[in-house]
């Protein structure tokens, strides 16, 4: 069953394992960090929102969205 939530804390690795994945396949270099994504994302003005999408429990993708 697909499900989607909000992005918390603990997920900053996941994010980051998921940013990391999606550079590879796009041979693009990619330079965030879990500090910057947590300071960004979830310290006290973020600047972005996530959702995660999971399929039966498993991470399956996710959604970035910027303050503009």
């Amino acid at each position: 069953m697909l499900s989607i939530r909000p992005a918390v804390r603990n997920d900053l690795h996941l994010l980051k394992v998921l940013i990391d994945e999606m550079g590879e396949y796009e041979h693009l270099p990619v330079i965030v960090t879990e500090e910057t994504l947590a300071r960004d994302g979830f310290g006290p003005r973020p600047e972005f929102r996530v959702l995660i999408a999971d399929w039966e429990s498993e991470p399956a993708g996710y959604a970035f969205f910027f303050n503009c």
